[in-house]
């Protein structure tokens, strides 16, 4: 894998943390943070179901270990 590919993708998971943290530093939901996500990036398909398993996972794990 070429570097630049290595970090868009690297670019991406950080963007997807980032919009996690939020949406649980703000007490906001899954589906906000998605909302937010559409309304300021531009991604192909492909690239924003990534984004948005990454932040649907990431949300629903802190979630989860919150709750224990």
């Amino acid at each position: 894998m070429s570097k630049s590919v290595e970090t868009r993708e690297d670019s991406y998971k950080d963007i997807a943390n980032m919009l996690a943290n939020w949406a649980l530093d703000f007490n906001k939901t899954t589906k906000e943070a998605l909302d937010y996500m559409d309304r300021v990036l531009v991604l192909d398909e492909l690239t924003r179901n990534a984004m948005v398993n990454m932040i649907t996972n990431n949300i629903n794990k802190v979630r989860e270990l919150n709750e224990r």
